[in-house]
């Protein structure tokens, strides 16, 4: 009998079929890169379409990158409006919050994106709001007192537990619990319930590994990180970004 996992047997293996996996993946990519080339041959100087798409398809995960590789060569036609649904629905929705902002009126659909989805979602969302303080302070202590990113140490703690001469000697600031996804996506009002549903819908679209994530999950203390106040500033406005370290534990 013929080894089922053999050439053989009429199936590949499971090595064959990872590699076939990734070398569609690579032409996906490529072409998708191609098709964002070959439209910006023809933008004007004050469009940034192509700017736009080219900054999600080289800087979302890959999973991410794959979705909109996919986008753009299932969209290729209406390019201008998918890269207008990718700025109103991820960057302007983040980026106005943190400038203190109002929430923009309306929000593009993406195209040929299920209106089911975005229902769906509204009709599950209800406000989550937590006690911010307590959420504070468990991820401090979770997070040893400090900065995350700059390792300096929050003023209120040091001057609760540290001796003078550690106070002296320890660089301390003003800490704050920055969100990844932003808490305003749990807490808005009737009127905003369609437009906060179709950016979660967005994001689930980007960012499939996230999809079990939702309002309920805002303030888990998974989704806040301990960071000064002026990079948590620079953090909502999408002015600095992290990525994944390989291991738990290494900075």
């Amino acid at each position: 009998m013929a080894d089922m996992t053999s050439p053989a047997g009429g199936i590949s293996s499971s090595d064959d079929m990872m590699s076939s996996l990734s070398s569609l993946g690579t032409l996906t990519a490529t072409l998708a890169h191609s098709l964002v080339e070959d439209y910006a041959k023809n933008e004007s100087p004050s469009e940034s379409t192509s700017r736009i798409l080219n900054a999600f398809l080289n800087h979302l995960p890959p999973d991410g990158s794959t979705v909109i590789a996919n986008d753009i060569i299932n969209k290729k036609d209406d390019l201008r409006q998918l890269a207008d649904h990718y700025i109103s629905s991820i960057l302007i929705p983040r980026t106005v919050r943190a400038g203190g902002g109002k929430t923009p009126k309306a929000i593009s659909a993406r195209p040929g994106g299920d209106l089911d989805d975005v229902d769906d979602i509204a009709a599950e969302i209800t406000a989550q709001r937590r006690d911010q303080t307590k959420l504070k302070a468990d991820c401090l202590a979770r997070d040893g007192n400090c900065c995350l990113l700059t390792r300096v140490y929050d003023v209120n703690k040091a001057d609760e537990i540290l001796s003078d001469a550690e106070r002296q000697s320890t660089t301390t600031a003003v800490t704050e619990a920055a969100h990844i996804i932003p808490f305003s996506l749990a807490a808005f009002d009737e009127q905003q319930r369609h437009y906060k549903a179709t950016i979660w819908e967005a994001i689930y679209h980007m960012f499939p590994s996230i999809r079990d994530f939702s309002t309920d999950n805002i303030n888990d203390p998974q989704n806040v990180l301990t960071m000064w106040a002026g990079l948590h500033s620079e953090f909502g406005k999408l002015e600095l970004c992290l990525e994944p370290t390989p291991l738990d534990g290494v900075e």
